[in-house]
């Protein structure tokens, strides 16, 4: 009875240790199984799952450049929704305002860099690197601070001014060219700061609503003929209302702003006579607002507002009011 018990103990305890290891057996089966399975389908997992979406775009430019690369880039990606992404890496075309295709990539590997063994090692010095770097563009960055400390601009014209490399060439050019005309006419406007609410309050504007950049008005209305149209205005030839509606003509019919102003007669009326004569017309005409005129004198305004009606805009503002406001008092 004894011996059965033994019997019957060793062969449950055999059978324990061969179910333990048949266990670990098919644990390690599997193990192997998903080992391979893994390396089969890596390529192929990795090239749709994460190859596939690796495409990079070089030569992003700050400010306009960048933001109109991410209008493309937003459509171009819209247009690959359920398609296969192949791997390339893409080129800004500022000029076409594309994207465009400059390598491509086959497979991961080629992300991979090994040092050839048959090149040799190029020692570069300081001077070499410098000259390199004495060649290349200014930055927008190192271009805003240079406008702030060199022209005494604000941060925030200096910024506006610099968002775009041809409009910022487009500025030093033209106050270049103002710089020689403008210290006797006008000391406390300095040319640069000319230039600036030129360009950021009357030309911009103009820019945006056709679509246009400096670079492609630049053909017309060159930076010589902007700091002419300035130059009129800062001499008191034409007014700055005409010299704003001068700039699409300039650029429509590539003529100089002089050139416009004789041919078209727009020439600033300034003289004393001249403004005397047009403001005893609109004072003849109106006896009912000179008498609101001596209980409400703010009306003077009204009046000279009236005659650079009758003038068409020539009439010289400042020269016009005084000349409104001796004439009420005599009245």
């Amino acid at each position: 009875m004894a011996v059965t018990q033994a019997f019957d103990k060793a062969v449950f305890t055999d059978a324990r240790a061969v179910d333990a290891r048949a266990k670990w057996a098919l644990l390690l089966f599997l193990l192997l199984l998903l080992t391979v399975v893994y390396w089969a389908l890596r390529d192929i997992v990795y090239e749709r799952l994460v190859y596939g979406f690796a495409q990079r775009t070089f030569n992003e430019l700050a400010g306009a450049s960048l933001e109109r690369i991410g209008e493309v880039e937003v459509d171009r990606q819209g247009d690959l929704v359920f398609r296969r992404v192949e791997a390339w890496t893409l080129d800004w075309d500022d000029e076409a305002g594309a994207l465009r295709k400059m390598r491509s990539k086959e497979t991961e590997a080629d992300y991979r860099y090994f040092r050839e063994p048959d090149l040799l090692s190029v020692q570069l010095d300081a001077a070499w690197r410098a000259a390199i770097l004495a060649q290349l563009p200014e930055l927008p960055l190192a271009r805003r601070a240079r406008f702030v400390a060199d022209y005494a601009l604000s941060d925030y014209d200096a910024g506006v001014l610099t968002d775009e490399r041809s409009l910022s060439d487009y500025f030093e050019e033209t106050v270049r060219q103002l710089a020689p005309l403008q210290p006797a006419l006008s000391p406390q406007s300095p040319a640069p700061k000319s230039v600036a609410n030129w360009l950021m309050n009357d030309l911009l504007r103009l820019l945006n609503d056709r679509g246009l950049t400096a670079r492609e008005v630049a053909a017309t209305l060159t930076p010589a003929r902007l700091a002419e149209l300035i130059h009129l205005v800062e001499a008191r030839t034409i007014n700055r209302a005409t010299g704003v509606s001068l700039i699409p003509k300039i650029i429509e019919t590539d003529r100089a702003p002089r050139a416009i102003v004789e041919a078209e007669g727009l020439g600033q009326i300034s003289g004393d006579d001249a403004l005397r004569a047009l403001a005893r017309e609109v004072l003849a005409e109106n006896p009912e607002q000179i008498e609101q005129y001596r209980k409400k004198p703010t009306l003077l305004k009204w009046f000279v507002g009236q005659v650079m009606k009758k003038s068409r805009g020539q009439a010289d503002a400042q020269a016009a009011e005084r000349v409104l406001s001796e004439l009420l008092g005599q009245s």
